[in-house]
């Protein structure tokens, strides 16, 4: 009993070392037809990353800039939000909304990424909320308010509506 231990542990252990030895090699000495399969991982990763980067899937981005008003009268102190629409067939924005901060006479001058991008070329919903730690806006814009932002520059004139 005890020999037949002894030699199922000495085969065992010979599997062990021949395995190891087998890792050990490369992949031109396991596969020495196929010279480029271990270069298709590293490939195969690059192809990934690149296609996650986005080549060439820049947004197209036009200044925007306008008034808002109620009743005539500059209202300031509002927080504008442009929110972009999905393009047909997709269910993604194509970036992040576009928002800035009217001034005491009603201006604004919309960012996305950096100060004074403006937006995305496309369809945007429009939409007016309180600056941070301001009251709330003295009106409000009419339900599903949009706009197109074209190429070039865009100047828009938001009217409120009394009430919220």
């Amino acid at each position: 009993m005890m020999f037949l231990r002894s030699r199922l542990c000495r085969r065992q252990s010979q599997r062990q070392i021949a395995a190891a030895a087998r890792w050990q090699q490369t992949d031109t000495e396991r596969w020495p037809a196929l010279p480029l399969v271990g270069w298709l991982p590293s490939w195969g990763c690059a192809v990934i990353l690149s296609l996650l980067v986005g080549c060439g899937s820049e947004v197209e981005m036009a200044p925007v800039s306008g008034t808002v008003t109620l009743n005539g009268q500059p209202v300031g102190n509002v927080l504008v939000i442009f929110h972009p629409e999905a393009e047909e067939g997709s269910i993604e924005a194509p970036t992040r909304p576009a928002m800035a901060t009217a001034d005491d006479k009603g201006r604004f001058e919309l960012s996305t990424k950096v100060q004074g991008d403006g937006a995305a070329v496309c369809k945007h919903k429009v939409s007016v909320a309180a600056a941070s730690g301001e009251t709330p806006p003295p009106g409000r814009l009419p339900r599903d308010y949009q706009v197109e932002v074209k190429a070039g520059e865009n100047v828009f004139n938001l009217e409120l509506i009394s009430g919220r």
